[in-house]
């Protein structure tokens, strides 16, 4: 189970490179994302 579950999110990953959609889920301090 997650703490927080966000759907069809804007992600920016950091790279440079372009962001996009995803589901992102965070359990304590972790993130999960599934593209």
């Amino acid at each position: 189970m997650y703490d927080l579950i966000i759907k069809n999110g804007t992600v920016y990953d950091g790279t440079g490179e372009k962001p996009f959609f995803a589901d992102v889920a965070i359990k304590g301090n972790k993130i999960f994302s599934h593209w």
